[in-house]
């Protein structure tokens, strides 16, 4: 169930790999297969992944832990084929298009990939070639795109992520096209805000988000200074206190707000809080948002589980506070799921907006 490139790195990782390596053999070995996931395929997809689910959980059993993230990453996307789930080694192929998918002998392809094989290898290609220091170059860039953007009329406002990026980036720039990518996945929160905002008429001058789905402290302290463009692009906005929820750490994050921002006395509190939205609401330093935004919902991921009950129970507080909701999905199927549970938990509700969110980014379209 894993590779290495080499056995210099499987020897460098051996005593890492161990125990987990063991507890998976021991249980092929009980089961008679040749791969863990072989007794569960020609299951549909939300089948499968209850099963797999119940495999995770009797290997964390065995292990006396919880599997780590690398460990949950092997478990959770194995070679298998794409429409079957058949998981022996020898009857699969990898897509000749790109590296994310396997097919066996007897299921060789399939639409639902074509759909989207050529996106898949365009960012594996991006990722290849966005090497650490290219991404901290091209967000150190963004700043200066975001600290002069000046909006003088709302004829001015971009009406999409490439239009942004078009105008304000690349001008005088010779970005390349996944340059340009990149730099979209690093302020797509904050205009997919924006979006939400400017939809919504929002015309107050002081506003509270609570976000939930940027799971990493450290993404939200690297994206941080890109939440000014709202005070650019909403001229009336003047005060702004951003929390995040659900990360991995709690802290408070110091934004410096140009020079123009700062003389009009504008100001923004952006802080993060390892609780749940369940947990933060009951917390006395809990302020009542003006949008609570959910970033990249996996729903079908949720179906019989305890997620989808705590996505209901959310959406029940969040329907008694009195303010807006937004919500983004990455696939189609994900929105669908989403428009069944929001009818389901909340019954009748006033829907501002259903469809594409022109200022996601580039790398999911």
């Amino acid at each position: 169930m894993i590779s290495y490139c080499g056995t210099e790195h499987q020897k460098e990782h051996w005593p890492e790999h161990k125990q987990f390596c063991r507890e998976i053999w021991i249980m092929i070995k009980e089961h008679a297969v040749s791969h863990l996931y072989q007794n569960i395929q020609g299951l549909d997809l939300e089948t499968w992944n209850l099963q797999r689910d119940l495999l995770l959980q009797e290997l964390e059993e065995r292990l006396g832990r919880e599997v780590t993230f690398h460990e949950l990453d092997v478990l959770m996307f194995p070679r298998i084929c794409f429409i079957c789930h058949e998981a022996r080694q020898e009857e699969l192929k990898n897509c000749p298009g790109c590296p994310a998918a396997s097919f066996c002998n007897e299921h060789p392809s399939s639409p639902l990939h074509d759909a989207d094989c050529h996106k898949i290898k365009k960012i594996h290609e991006m990722n290849m070639e966005a090497d650490p220091a290219k991404r901290l170059m091209l967000m150190e860039v963004l700043v200066p795109v975001i600290t002069h953007l000046q909006m003088n009329k709302s004829s001015d406002l971009p009406d999409s992520m490439q239009e942004f990026l078009d105008r304000h980036a690349k001008p005088g720039m010779n970005f390349s096209e996944n340059e340009m990518i990149i730099m979209s996945d690093f302020c797509d929160e904050p205009l997919t805000v924006f979006n939400a905002l400017k939809k919504m008429n929002y015309s107050h001058s002081d506003i509270i988000i609570h976000i939930e789905g940027m799971s990493s402290t450290s993404q939200t302290i690297d994206t941080s200074k890109y939440w000014e463009v709202l005070f650019h692009l909403l001229p009336n906005l003047r005060k702004m206190k951003i929390v995040f929820v659900d990360v991995d750490s709690a802290c408070h994050i110091g934004v410096t707000l140009c020079q123009n921002c700062r003389s009009m006395n504008k100001s923004i509190s952006v802080k993060t809080t390892a609780l749940s939205y369940l947990e933060y609401i009951k917390k006395k330093e809990f302020e009542r948002p003006s949008l609570v935004v959910f970033f990249n919902l996996e729903v079908e991921t949720m179906i019989d589980n305890d997620f989808l009950i705590a996505l209901q129970l959310k959406l029940l507080k969040c329907s008694k506070l009195d303010c807006t909701l937004v919500f983004t999905t990455d696939r189609k199927r994900e929105h669908i799921s989403l428009k069944k549970i929001l009818r389901s938990s909340l019954g009748n509700f006033k829907n501002c907006y259903e469809g594409l969110n022109k200022f996601g980014s580039l790398l999911r379209e």
